[in-house]
């Protein structure tokens, strides 16, 4: 491996979750949302040290996106089992 393939893969070690949603089905027969995401005023915080990355509000833009339509999605899930 050379030193440029080896510097590619620790870029890419370098990871870290900004928003997961998941949709699970229990025992009793029912669903569970599981939500995880970052804080955006804390990413915001962590990411002032690198004065070169412009795309950190971006990043909370994101996030808050997720959140936003995951509450939705949620909402319209209850809706719909409700009404079957």
């Amino acid at each position: 491996m050379t030193k440029v393939e080896k510097i590619r893969h620790k870029k890419r070690e370098r990871e870290a979750l900004l928003y997961k949603l998941e949709v699970q089905l229990n025992s009793d027969g029912n669903l569970m949302f599981n939500y995880e995401w970052v804080n955006p005023s804390k990413l915001l915080d962590a990411l002032k040290k690198y004065k070169s990355y412009d795309d950190k509000h971006i990043l909370c833009s994101i996030i808050r996106h997720c959140v936003s339509n995951s509450h939705a999605l949620d909402s319209e899930i209850k809706y719909l089992l409700r009404n079957i």
